[in-house]
Formats: C-alpha cells, structure tokens, sequence
C-alpha cells in the first residue's frame, strides 16, 4: 500500500511502457546516489529536495506529462522547463503567468540510473563540497 501512495496511484499502462511518476524517479535517483543514506531506514524526502532532484532530472534526461486514463504522453518542451518551476514534491510545473501547472509528470525508468550516475560522478570529483554549493 506504501508504493501507490509514493506513486500517486501512478497508472500501471504507463509503468509497463517504461514511464514512472517524476516524484517517484526522484526517489530512485536519491536512492541510487546515495546509498548509504538508506542503510538502516529509508529517508523521508522533503517537497523541496523531490522538486530540486525533478529538476535536475529534467535537465539530463525527458520529462513527461501522461494522461493516467488514455496512457498516452508528450514529452514537456524545452521552453515549458525553463519557465516552470517544480514544486508539490514534483508533483508538478508552475509557471509565473496565468498559464495553470502541469500535472501527471514522468520520467522514463532509466532516466533515474543516468542522473545518478551523474550525481555520483560529481560527488567523487568534488566531494561533498561540490554538491553543496
């Protein structure tokens, strides 16, 4: 039952077709990471580090919005990202005029391996330091 509510109930169509919600792949990607973070328990992420792990997701890899009753999708513009802001845990893109949010966000399976790697790779270049500036 915890799985669906991490998912939003995210449709099983989709899953099959390689998508996962964007908050979902932004778990994945502090997973894999970070490890050891999830040694002994499994850590809660807040809003705002789901919403800066979306973007960094969405600046690597495609991010989508899906249809949750006909599985179908569109990969989200590269002017939609540069506007939008995540927020509601990456639940979805805000923009700041009177366009309404995206919502129903994906990122394909893989895409959570790819920024990790990346993540990784910046953490043993710079150390810990890199990350937090």
């Amino acid at each position: 039952m915890g799985r669906k509510q991490k998912s939003g109930g995210f449709p099983e169509r989709l899953v099959k077709r390689g998508l996962l919600s964007l908050a979902m792949a932004a778990r994945m990607v502090h997973r894999r990471a970070y490890p050891q973070q999830y040694a002994i328990v499994e850590p809660i992420l807040t809003e705002q580090q789901l919403d800066a792990l979306a973007g960094l997701i969405a600046s690597l890899a495609p991010v989508f919005t899906a249809n949750y009753r006909s599985a179908q999708f569109r990969e989200l513009t590269p002017q939609e990202l540069s506007v939008g802001v995540f927020r509601d845990g990456a639940q979805e893109l805000a923009f700041p005029d009177s366009r309404p949010p995206i919502r129903h966000l994906a990122a394909r399976v893989e895409s959570a391996g790819l920024v990790a790697r990346k993540l990784r790779e910046i953490k043993h270049q710079g150390g810990d330091k890199a990350l937090a500036s």
